[in-house]
């Protein structure tokens, strides 16, 4: 049983050293995100925004890190309301691999760490 400790341990910092780093994000952000805001990050029209390379550069992390765990009623310019759904059933890794996987496909750094994304959850709360 000395694979045990190895294996979770291994899970654990599958966000920094995965051998397919964003196999799990891909995952979860087609099972959860695409829906509304696009296959190809495109989002839903005026709905739901696109993810787009310069935005999410200029966007706060902490804020996508709460964003993403507890979501938000989000307002823009046109008066339309649209809904961030929470998904608190996500893992700080999922969270940390469903955003290092849109920000390698926007070619965006720094990545996610785990421990960035338990730091900022716990922000999130205060």
């Amino acid at each position: 049983m000395k694979w045990v400790p190895i294996s979770i341990f291994s899970f654990v910092l599958s966000c920094q050293l995965s051998t397919e780093p964003y196999k799990e994000g891909k995952f979860i952000y087609d099972k959860q995100c695409s829906n509304c805001h696009g296959i190809n990050f495109e989002g839903l029209a005026k709905l739901y925004p696109a993810f787009e390379a310069n935005k999410l550069s200029e966007f706060n992390r902490r804020k996508l890190v709460c964003l993403v765990k507890h979501g938000s009623l989000v307002n823009d310019t046109t008066n339309l309301n649209s809904v961030m759904p929470s998904f608190e059933k996500l893992s700080e890794i999922q969270i940390c691999n469903v955003l290092n996987y849109i920000f390698e496909k926007h070619q965006l750094s720094p990545l996610f760490d785990l421990e960035e994304i338990r730091l900022q959850l716990l922000e999130c709360k205060g």
